[in-house]
């Protein structure tokens, strides 16, 4: 095709993401009430929240990327989400991924082999994330649930 027809017949991307990061597992997240989650949800941490995710985050597009293999610089081996409007499921701002969880920099690899594979919620709001490891090793799930004022309970993978 050339470039006319392209640009006139086809729609252009909406989200960038980074060659090689391997994107796998997308889930939306949708907010719900405390008052509406199970009661078992309601005593699990401090704030009477149940770990979940805040109202801002609703609809937000959660994605895992396994990560690069066979680049010199390694890219992925994290999980971003990507604001989107409720009404137009279209990215909010720029659409740019926005870490959520992911090593330090500069490395993008965890020394413990973790690559996140898939990412879902759980009927608390907790976002789990499944990992099938490097080399044999790194092969888990990590669950992170948000309290307000700061991070969630996570594994560093160190």
């Amino acid at each position: 095709y050339s470039d006319e027809t392209c640009r006139s017949d086809y729609e252009t991307s909406v989200v960038a993401m980074q060659a090689h990061s391997a994107p796998l597992g997308i889930t939306f997240y949708h907010y719900t009430p405390p008052e509406n989650l199970p009661s078992t949800c309601q005593t699990e941490n401090t704030n009477g929240n149940g770990g979940q995710f805040p109202q801002s985050m609703d609809g937000a597009a959660i994605i895992a990327f396994h990560g690069s293999w066979n680049r010199d610089v390694p890219t992925g081996y994290k999980v971003v989400y990507i604001p989107m409007n409720t009404t137009t499921g279209m990215p909010l701002g720029d659409g740019d991924p926005i870490d959520l969880l992911s090593h330090n920099p500069p490395r993008a690899k965890w020394r413990d082999g973790y690559r996140p594979v898939d990412v879902d919620f759980d009927e608390c709001g907790r976002l789990f994330v499944t990992s099938d490891g490097s080399r044999g090793a790194g092969s888990k799930i990590v669950r992170i649930a948000f309290e307000s004022g700061g991070g969630g309970d996570t594994t560093d993978g160190e």
